[in-house]
């Protein structure tokens, strides 16, 4: 992978739309000061390919990229693999509820561009859509570079402190990336290929013996007894058809009987329902009684009807009762509003005079409370004069008016207390005198309220029943009750007489339906029978009807008879014959091993005789297969022995194992020229074997051996850098088919540490490292290291974001 244009926009530190064109760079480096925004380029390379970047702790986390003064990050990574050209974009945008999602992301390949033509931002891109998600771009870029996240930061990108990881992996993990960086996993596949083969070859072979041995017994012998039995069935098939057609005859024959038989057991039943009901000769009484009685409720009806219209006229010249019960109740009324409101004037005038004397109690109580008040305050004055007399002496200055005191005064002694008490008593009574008169006034003006109601209803109803006779409006009552009675008593006896009617008709209706179904019955009868031509019936008289047909059926019950009996010979005589020729041929079938069926016994034999056909055919199938089957199993069992033992060989402690020894011895011998190099000769790479780890020799110190975790912070640096480029240089050379291929390196921090001398060594180094067709890109804030590059990138950071510009030297 090798980048060619990076646009940021929103992103981390980067609030405007920042372009970085990487374009005919092959030594470059992001410089600027410690805070700037350099870290944030590479990782937003990192974020446009795998949507996570080393500084997150959560990968699933993308809401930390966007600029605090930003809603969304925006950044597209324009980049080649080989003569190829892609994007990958990605958009993350604030939630409203907190946290951010990827609003959009894709990676598309690019057209090919032509040598000659000028390079130009790809605006619009315009490319073929390989993924339109962000798991999906992930995974495109996973397998496009041939790299994981976890892989890509540790060979391609190596973010701050993350120098020493390759160098102090868990071997495990170390080995995971080789395999997938050297693409040694495809002889983990041929081993797993290889044993899925030998498996599947075994489990061919084990069915091919499993068929052979379900084919059975295959002698000669068998076959003779198949052609024999075989031989034995065409020829009774050919006795079966010899005596089918007298059997298809008789049975013929039997079948006709025994439907003739079933016609007269039919007919035989038909006449043996044909019984007179017990209930036709009853219907002319029932029909007498119900026409009399229908006849007397008319009658009753009538006469009820006339009642009722004479009650009607007589009720009609009298007044209502209701209007009579008004009045009545009006008069009453008014005789109980009478008393009322005498009873009410008598009240009316007591609360009056309550209200009096209670106005008259409390005039004397304010009066007694006023002179209590006025006797309190005098008795307090004597008080507080003798108070202040106390001490006083004559010649002295009075404290009250100032003025010298000739001669003592004589104060009277006051008891306050009691005059207090008294005060409070009259204050008291005054306040029950104040509650009572209201309590009186309240009552007076309620019973003044009520009063006035009653007035006001007695005069109402004395105009109401102004004028009228108690004595006649009584008589009035009496006779239009009387009245109102008589005309109840019409009616109810018009109701009974109608009830009574209606009783009549439907006990008629009744009978007049049990008479249709008695003749729809006869009617059923006669058809049910019609085959064999009855009488005609008469159409007047039910009972009649049902003589003659019951006298015609006692006729015809003899003859049904007869022809039954005679069915039933000639099927019983057919079917003993059939019965006779047909157990000779089954039991002739049963000799040769024909099973019983519900078919008839031709067919069974000829499918029999199919049978015995297919079972000499597929003797011989059968015969051909089991060569075959033999032929197979040998074949089988040689493939499976060539899989098994490849699979063997090609185990990761095989043929795998002795490939990452290698590759690692390499990358260990290509690190330690650099480290020799970086260190001044002080260090050399090595590797424990035993442990799978790395190891420096010291030739300072006698070239004693130790862990490369002995290293200080410096020296680690010198043997990471060393690995890491080893690793970036070699990676090519060493993978099995040149699966990855890495085309870039960006080397993040680090190098402040390094002294001018080695310094100038790890710079010589890097120079040469890009002097091979490949770009390599350095972060860092020294100077006199990004000063030696040909192309610088300058970030620096201002109020409204970081900002980059390029420096060609």
């Amino acid at each position: 992978m090798r980048p060619e244009r990076l646009e940021l926009e929103g992103f981390t530190t980067f609030k405007e739309r920042t372009v970085v064109d990487f374009t005919g760079v092959e030594l470059c480096a992001f410089t600027g000061p410690t805070g700037s925004g350099k870290s944030s380029l590479i990782d937003g390379m990192i974020f446009a390919l795998y949507g996570c970047m080393p500084r997150l702790a959560d990968r699933r986390l993308v809401a930390p990229v966007i600029n605090q003064q930003s809603v969304e990050a925006r950044v597209a990574l324009t980049f080649t693999v080989g003569e190829e050209r892609f994007v990958a974009v990605r958009v993350v945008r604030n939630l409203t509820g907190g946290g951010a999602t990827t609003k959009e992301a894709r990676l598309e390949r690019l057209p090919k561009r032509s040598p000659l033509e000028p390079p130009t931002p790809d605006a619009g891109y315009a490319g073929e859509v390989i993924a339109g998600d962000a798991e999906g771009v992930s995974g495109a870029v996973t397998a496009l570079l041939g790299m994981t996240y976890e892989h890509f930061t540790t060979c391609v990108v190596l973010p701050q402190g993350d120098f020493t990881r390759f160098l102090h992996n868990k071997p495990r993990d170390r080995q995971a990336l080789l395999i997938e960086l050297l693409d040694l996993g495809s002889y983990g596949q041929m081993a797993r290929l290889a044993g899925e083969r030998a498996a599947a070859v075994k489990a061919r072979r084990v069915v091919a013996e499993t068929r052979h041995a379900d084919l059975g017994d295959l002698a000669p012998a068998r076959r003779v007894a198949l052609t024999t039995r075989l031989g034995s069935l065409d020829a009774l098939t050919e006795a079966c058809s010899s005596v089918q057609d007298r059997l298809d005859e008789l049975t013929d024959q039997a079948r006709a009987a025994e439907a003739q038989r079933k016609q007269a057991r039919h007919t035989l039943g038909l006449l043996e329902v044909l019984q007179i009901p017990s209930t036709i000769d009853g219907f002319a009484t029932e029909l007498r009684v119900v026409d009399e009685a229908l006849k007397h409720a008319l009658r009753a009806v009538e006469d009820a009807e006339v009642t009722v219209l004479e009650a009607e006229g007589l009720a009609a010249g009298l007044p209502s009762v209701e209007a009579l019960e008004a009045t009545l109740a009006q008069l009453r009324e008014r005789s109980t509003q009478e008393r009322l409101l005498a009873r009410g004037e008598a009240t009316l005038d007591q609360a009056k005079g309550e209200v009096d004397a209670s106005e008259q109690v409390l005039a004397a109580a304010s009066s007694n409370a006023t002179e209590s008040a006025a006797e309190l305050d005098r008795a307090r004055q004597f008080d507080l004069a003798a108070t202040i007399a106390v001490g006083l002496h004559a010649g002295e200055r009075c404290p009250v008016c100032s003025q010298i005191v000739t001669e003592m005064p004589m104060h009277a002694v006051a008891d306050v207390r009691a005059a207090a008490v008294r005060a409070e008593r009259a204050v008291s009574a005054h306040r029950d005198a104040e509650r009572a008169a209201g309590q009186a006034r309240e009552e007076r003006a309620r019973v003044q309220e009520k009063l006035l109601a009653v007035r006001s209803r007695f005069a109402e109803l004395d105009a109401a029943t102004h004028g009228v006779d108690v004595a006649e409006l009584g008589v009035q009552a009496e006779q239009a009750n009387a009245a109102q009675q008589a005309l109840g008593m019409s009616r109810q006896r018009l109701a009974a007489a109608r009830e009574e009617q209606r009783d009549a008709r439907s006990a008629r209706s009744r009978l007049d339906s049990a008479l249709g179904e008695a003749w729809a019955a006869l009617n059923q009868a006669r058809d049910a029978v019609a085959p064999l031509g009855p009488p005609v019936l008469s159409v007047t008289n039910i009972a009649l009807g049902w003589r003659t047909l019951a006298q015609w059926s006692a006729t015809q019950k003899p003859l049904a008879i007869q022809a039954e009996q005679i069915a039933t010979e000639v099927a019983q005589q057919a079917t003993h014959e059939a019965r006779t020729l047909l157990d000779r041929l089954k039991a002739d079938a049963a000799a040769l091993g024909v099973a019983p069926g519900t078919e008839r016994i031709r067919d069974r034999v000829v499918a029999a005789g199919t049978q015995a056909a297919a079972r000499v055919e597929r003797f011989d199938q059968d015969s051909s297969l089991a060569a075959a089957l033999l032929l197979h199993i040998s074949d089988t069992m040689s493939q499976e022995q060539v899989a098994t033992s490849l699979a063997r060989h090609l185990q990761s402690n095989g043929f795998q194992k002795w490939l990452l020894d290698e590759a690692l011895q390499r990358l260990v011998s290509a690190a330690t020229v650099t480290l020799f190099e970086l260190s001044s000769g002080a260090y050399s790479l090595g590797l424990d074997h035993k442990a799978a780890t790395f190891t420096v020799v010291d030739h300072r110190n006698g070239d004693s051996v130790r862990s490369a975790r002995t290293l200080s912070g410096g020296e680690t640096f010198l043997a990471s850098v060393a690995l890491a480029l080893a690793l970036a240089d070699q990676v090519v050379d060493l993978a099995a088919a040149g699966a990855v291929r890495i085309e870039s390196i960006f080397l993040d921090e680090g190098f402040g540490t390094l002294d001018a001398d080695t310094l100038d060594v790890v710079a010589t180094a890097i120079e040469e490292l890009g002097s091979g067709g490949r770009m390599v890109c350095l972060v860092s804030h020294v100077s006199e290291l990004a000063e030696r590059l040909p192309v610088r990138f300058e970030v620096n950071k201002t109020s409204t974001g970081s900002s980059v510009r390029r420096v060609d030297l």
